[in-house]
């Protein structure tokens, strides 16, 4: 049985939810990878469903990811931000459009 943070266990439209968050991730990671003709798509797809259960755990508000007592999250390996740009795109952090600027020199995604 899976468990949420808080102990209790998981509810099935949680996990499809979950579930649907990391197949988008890995369709993202593969599509900005081939775009850029660039990136390390294994570790974007091995770590899909981590992303997917640490950004809908952690309660962030993506219009003030700043805010005084939010959450901070470090990623130490750049060789999933394939993944991380995935997820943030499906949790409101900033437009699917800009996921096609993904390893573009001067874009967000740089």
């Amino acid at each position: 049985m899976q468990r949420r943070l808080d102990g209790g266990p998981l509810k099935n439209e949680e996990i499809s939810n979950l579930e649907k968050i990391a197949k988008n991730t890995r369709r993202h990671s593969l599509e900005v990878t081939s775009l850029a003709n660039s990136g390390h798509l294994a570790g974007s797809l091995s770590s899909a469903e981590l992303f997917a259960v640490i950004y809908n755990a952690l309660e962030i508000d993506p219009k003030d990811p700043y805010k005084p007592g939010s959450p901070i999250v470090i990623h130490s390996a750049g060789h999933y931000s394939a993944a991380v740009y995935s997820t943030l795109v499906q949790k409101g952090f900033f437009p699917e459009k800009d996921l096609a600027h993904f390893r573009k020199v001067g874009s967000r995604l740089e």
